[in-house]
């Protein structure tokens, strides 16, 4: 995580693997302050299930939208 002045960011990412299958998941948290300890911005979610790669293009899902949080 970065907690900067007006900036907070956040990355996540975890993989699993099952019988030489991956899967994984990251999650991005992108803020900058609006006020004191109050951070406004954007997620980011991409999941990608590697055993589900056959039926589909293969691609991850992806969601995005705002985001508010705080922090000291």
């Amino acid at each position: 995580y970065w907690l900067d002045g007006k900036e907070l960011r956040l990355l996540v990412y975890r993989e699993h693997e099952v019988a030489n299958t991956y899967s994984s998941v990251e999650l991005t948290i992108l803020t900058k302050a609006s006020e004191e300890g109050v951070y406004d911005g954007r997620y980011s979610l991409a999941i990608y299930d590697g055993t589900a790669a056959a039926d589909k293009d293969g691609k991850p899902v992806e969601l995005t939208g705002k985001v508010s949080c705080g922090a000291e």
